[in-house]
């Protein structure tokens, strides 16, 4: 039988925890495991049931302690995932998290297959920016702050790349052609059309030709390889 995606809820609201709750419940491969209404207490649960996944909102006892709080989980557990769990999309405050090892941000208001997507993706382990290359996003946030709703979006879309898909943008990134692209993954050429069609669909990009000009213009794998 397979083992259930075990997820800690944290927010101080009642109302937004039994909505979550309502909407995993409804699964049989999930399993609620626990409830939080503080940073302080999802560090403490975290640490003794130790979920899967937690959904976090990021104000509740202090404007930051969800911010906070996920910084002290991944520094005990790593392995730990963690969706920010927010009202409206505050680049300040989703930065912030991403920079504390967040892994991916929902609002609360998202659909309900809008959050099953995000839990699903994450355990099936698909592609995601780590806390190391988030931290570099999160430094260069001065640099480009004007520019910081593109970026969000971009790293948001990336985050939700599957591993082979990232590989394939980045060697389309490096000036590599689909031949060769194929050659390397020991695939036919259409195999490799095929997920790059994907990837531009996911990024609402009509072409690879438009998608790197906008990646580069964010300087997003300068950011990534640094």
């Amino acid at each position: 039988m397979q083992e259930k995606i075990r997820i800690l809820i944290a927010d101080d609201n009642e109302a937004i925890q039994t909505h979550f709750q309502n909407i995993l419940n409804q699964r049989d491969d999930i399993e609620v495991c626990g409830l939080a209404s503080s940073g302080r207490e999802a560090v403490q649960l975290a640490d003794t049931l130790k979920p899967d996944i937690i959904l976090m909102d990021i104000q509740m006892e202090s404007e930051l302690a969800g911010i906070e709080a996920i910084g002290e989980i991944k520094k005990l557990h790593p392995e730990i995932s963690i969706i920010v769990c927010t009202m409206y999309d505050d680049d300040d405050y989703i930065y912030e998290a991403f920079g504390n090892g967040a892994t991916d941000y929902i609002t609360k208001s998202s659909p309900s297959s809008m959050v099953l997507n995000s839990i699903y993706s994450i355990n099936k382990n698909r592609f995601r920016l780590n806390e190391q290359i988030a931290s570099r996003l999160l430094l260069q946030f001065p640099k480009i702050y004007k520019r910081n709703q593109s970026l969000l979006y971009s790293v948001s879309i990336i985050s939700k790349l599957s591993k082979s898909e990232y590989e394939i943008l980045k060697y389309i990134h490096d000036g590599l052609s689909y031949r060769e692209i194929a050659a390397l993954r020991h695939v036919e050429e259409p195999s490799i059309r095929v997920q790059i069609s994907r990837i531009l669909k996911k990024f609402n990009k009509p072409s690879t030709k438009e998608l790197m000009k906008e990646l580069d213009a964010l300087s997003f794998f300068d950011i990534y390889d640094n």
